[in-house]
């Protein structure tokens, strides 16, 4: 009975519901970044930009928010820095994932990112914290998943190989998100600061998305012959993933703030691989790239190495 009523009390736990959002919001708007690239085509320096320029819209939200709430919006400038950092590497890590999605979709590079608990580990292990054979078992079984996820066979080749690029690409989207989950933490330290840092983080994005517009020139072009002839179905789909992945992002840091640990949060972690199979297989979305020929043993690969994600992201957590 105790056990039951333990297991309520964390289902019912303000940390938990904005976890659990945030993972839910954070597989769906991978397939949604999926169906911008292959369905309507769209550039990928056109999603780079727009995501930058929706941190004004959060500068907005976390602004009136700051209104309505009386709450201070001044902090020392080097808490500042911090909260635009953060914002900067919200930009920056959705490049190497959307090119790694563009290469393999959603079902295999979606549970590639959940690298980032192997990677926070990795951090410990640099300041001289060896983390237990548990954890360390549960990195193994992440990589191993990611691994098996990479192996491709393509069309014209007789033999199935790993696929090191997008894994690499999936890792240093996973190593920027890591960074951003230490540096948020650092920057609010209380739940009190949340919505200041919020404000600075959403202006360090949309500064970002105007940089990189206004210095690489092959996402400026694109971008701008978006806005001349855009997609208004596509637009508008794009702005709703932006404000589901800005969500999620946000009870993300929202979770870990009022979770008992950071560690603990991660494990709901586990959610997030679990909803992109499960999405995947029953509305029948390809999982593999289109050189692949789906078969049932990359299904049941898949599905391996989904749940040994997913079990080692716990592991690693515990």
């Amino acid at each position: 009975m105790d056990i039951i009523v333990s297991v309520l009390g964390l289902l019912t736990s303000a940390w938990f519901v904005f976890a659990l959002f945030a993972n839910l919001a954070s597989a769906g708007g991978t397939y949604i970044d999926e169906v911008l690239t292959r369905k309507y085509e769209q550039p990928i320096g056109v999603q780079v930009i727009v995501t930058g320029l929706f941190g004004f819209v959060l500068v907005g939200i976390f602004g009136t928010t700051a209104v309505l709430t009386q709450e201070n919006l001044n902090l020392p400038l080097t808490t500042i820095a911090q909260a635009m950092g953060v914002g900067v590497l919200e930009q920056l890590y959705t490049i190497p994932l959307l090119y790694a999605i563009y290469r393999r979709g959603a079902m295999v590079v979606g549970p590639m990112t959940q690298l980032v608990p192997v990677i926070t580990l990795g951090f410990g292990g640099m300041f001289g914290i060896m983390p237990p054979a548990m954890q360390i078992g549960g990195a193994l079984l992440i990589v191993a998943g990611g691994i098996i996820l990479s192996i491709e066979k393509p069309e014209d080749e007789d033999d199935a190989k790993i696929d090191w690029i997008t894994l690499g690409l999936a890792g240093l989207s996973s190593l920027l998100v890591a960074l951003i989950y230490v540096l948020f933490n650092e920057t609010a330290e209380s739940d009190d600061m949340f919505v200041a840092v919020g404000f600075w983080s959403g202006l360090g994005m949309g500064l970002a998305g105007i940089t990189i517009w206004a210095v690489y020139r092959p996402y400026r072009e694109v971008f701008n012959d978006f806005c001349r002839n855009a997609n208004k179905e596509a637009l508008g789909l794009q702005l709703a993933n932006e404000a589901l992945d800005a969500g999620g992002t946000y009870f993300m840091h929202k979770a870990n703030l009022l979770g008992p640990s950071v560690m603990v949060v991660t494990a709901t972690g586990a959610i997030e691989p679990l909803a992109i199979g499960i999405i995947g297989f029953l509305f029948g979305i390809k999982h593999a790239s289109d050189k692949e020929a789906s078969s049932w043993s990359r299904v049941i690969a898949i599905s391996i190495a989904i749940i040994a994600i997913a079990g080692g992201v716990v592991l690693v957590s515990v």
